[in-house]
């Protein structure tokens, strides 16, 4: 396995493929430093981040799609299949050799937060913590459920008999593949005894059949498509599918609209709820649309965000919270239909009210009702200040010199290896 780690580590940085993807995020992590901590003078690098994700995605093919094509060209793949390693270590040397290279842009970055320092005050465990999280690319809500004393851990159904005992809650959380017909069963068997779950699911392409058969038993079924509203007062300005939907009676949705809080849900899908439900099984809309609203049957080929002819019209829910007395306890389920509501920045324009929301169904889940509030939040910030002339002299390092000199730094060697 070493040798393959050598190999493929080489041959990223022998030629320009690994030169050219640390420039490329380097040029990015520049240009949003320059944008938010030295022109506008916040404090916070996690900002940075959060907007480099969708460029981390957009980048990291350039490692993965060369891994077997290139093996193919070179015409070395019926080679790497008989070596007496086995594919797994195969896999695994290729795989560490593509993390250390997106560990070097990691690496310079991590001095970023020591050069804003200097300018002001910076929460160095709240960079690095983030930075920690933009290499692992994981994105999860253990910080908030943290502070209301929520234990998250990871359950794999697959590896279980059934769902563990001191498992207050199950939380599926934007799966992009369904559930086994085991874990179906597995799931149900956990819910009929008075389970709890909270499903966050994204719109997607692949179909999730057993995952519909569960909530198809509690009386909620998706719509298809993206719902997009009609009424300008209930979306983003110039987004009508950044929905801002009517807030429901429930003690989950009650600090909200007493508040006066909005809940934004960007790229939603519907949910539609039976009208033969069994005795005892409660479905409350927590989150709906207004009349105006239509949904888009197929996303992914839009030619217009207006409404057309053969679009579903609404009301639809985009949030329901399930409630069924069983023998032996009482069932929960809360299903909200996108997870990029819970986006940093998304959460952000509605005052944080979308993680009080999951937070919320959480402690109503695990019957802590008492806990299910508005949480504080810190309003306070201090900016940094950057002198005009720093301002410039760091953008150019950061966003021209630093780039560059990797990219010079690639030509180089590239050109002197041909030269032997």
């Amino acid at each position: 396995m070493t040798a393959i780690y050598q190999r493929e580590l080489r041959s990223y940085f022998h030629g320009m493929t690994g030169y050219v993807f640390i420039a490329f995020l380097l040029v990015f992590a520049g240009i949003y430093t320059m944008f938010y901590n030295l022109s506008s003078g916040y404090p916070n690098f996690e900002y940075v981040l959060q907007a480099m994700t969708i460029i981390f995605l957009i980048a990291i093919p350039v490692l993965t799609m060369r891994v077997i094509a290139e093996e193919r060209r070179q015409k070395t793949d019926q080679l790497l299949y008989t070596l007496p390693l086995g594919m797994t270590r195969v896999v695994l040397g290729k795989y560490l050799a593509m993390v250390t290279v997106v560990a070097v842009p990691c690496v310079v970055m991590a001095f970023y937060p020591l050069l804003l320092s200097t300018f002001g005050t910076v929460s160095f465990p709240t960079a690095y913590g983030a930075l920690l999280g933009f290499f692992l690319l994981s994105a999860a809500l253990s910080d908030g459920a943290a502070e209301e004393n929520v234990l998250l851990s990871e359950l794999s159904l697959l590896t279980q008999e059934s769902v563990p005992e001191d498992a207050d809650a199950l939380i599926i959380y934007a799966p992009q593949s369904d559930i086994s017909a085991d874990e179906k069963e597995m799931l149900l068997t956990y819910l009929q005894g008075g389970g709890k779950l909270l499903l966050v699911t994204d719109c997607i392409e692949t179909d999730l059949p057993n995952l519909a058969e569960v909530m198809a038993y509690y009386g909620a079924s998706l719509v298809d498509g993206v719902v997009m509203e009609g009424d300008s007062s209930h979306h983003m300005r110039g987004s009508n599918y950044y929905l801002l939907p009517d807030i429901g009676s429930h003690n989950i949705t009650a600090p909200l609209a007493d508040g006066g809080y909005y809940v934004l849900m960007p790229v939603a899908q519907g949910i539609s709820v039976s009208d033969e439900l069994r005795e005892g099984l409660t479905v409350t809309q927590l989150l709906t649309t207004t009349s105006a609203s239509y949904t888009k049957a197929d996303p992914y080929n839009l030619t217009t965000y207006d409404k057309e002819e053969g679009d579903l019209e609404g009301p639809f829910a985009l949030g329901v919270a399930i409630s069924e007395e069983v023998e032996g306890g009482s069932t929960g389920i809360v299903w909200l239909t996108t997870s990029y509501m819970f986006n940093d920045d998304v959460d952000l324009l509605v005052s944080g009210a979308n993680t009080d929301l999951f937070l919320n169904a959480l402690d109503w889940m695990c019957q802590r009702e008492s806990s299910i509030s508005i949480r504080a939040k810190d309003l306070s910030t201090e900016y940094l200040t950057v002198p005009s002339a720093d301002v410039s002299t760091w953008s150019l390092i950061l966003v021209v010199t630093l780039p560059l000199a990797f990219i010079l730094a690639g030509a180089y060697i590239t050109v002197t290896r041909r030269k032997r």
